[in-house]
């Protein structure tokens, strides 16, 4: 019984060896590594947010801080006191890889409900081509239906783009 049992663990483990080899075999033979290596080092995309600025305001509204705190997001903290007032922010997002990149999506977060905001000049879908540049518009205002929660308080809007 003990050599049945060492016998068919012997025959398990040149099976597992036999499956092994042929399975490195198959693979080795359409995948070079060197080839794979170029290949990604050679076709990346290196897509980030380069340049953002206030243009305008309207009312009282005023530009607290704009950073740019990821290669792909913003934190806006606008000034918006009253009802009416908008501030309109232009966003410069650069491509400097070597293959086209597709914005896959782009979420807005703010932490106060009485902001709105309108993103003009790009789209999910949309596609930076390698070594250009797309410039959009993002524009916050308050609600006129909602309520100001804290007049006085700058809310933290963060805009996000997925590529």
């Amino acid at each position: 019984m003990k050599k049945d049992s060492k016998n068919g663990i012997i025959i398990a483990l040149i099976i597992t060896l036999v499956f092994m080899s042929v399975g490195y075999a198959f693979v080795s033979d359409g995948l070079d590594n060197n080839q794979l290596t170029t290949y990604m080092s050679n076709n990346y995309k290196n897509v980030k947010i380069t340049t953002i600025s206030s243009v305008e305001t309207v009312g009282e509204a005023e530009d607290v801080k704009s950073l740019i705190s990821g290669d792909n997001e913003l934190k806006l903290y606008p000034g918006l006191y009253n009802i009416g007032d908008e501030i309109t922010y232009t966003v410069n997002v650069s491509n400097e890889g070597n293959v086209d990149a597709v914005l896959n999506s782009i979420s807005v977060i703010s932490e106060d409900n009485s902001i709105i905001y309108t993103i003009d000049n790009i789209n999910a879908g949309d596609v930076i081509a390698s070594d250009d540049s797309l410039m959009f518009t993002i524009k916050l205002s308050r609600d006129e239906n909602r309520e100001v929660e804290v007049a006085d308080r700058i809310p933290e809007v963060i805009l996000k783009l997925s590529f």
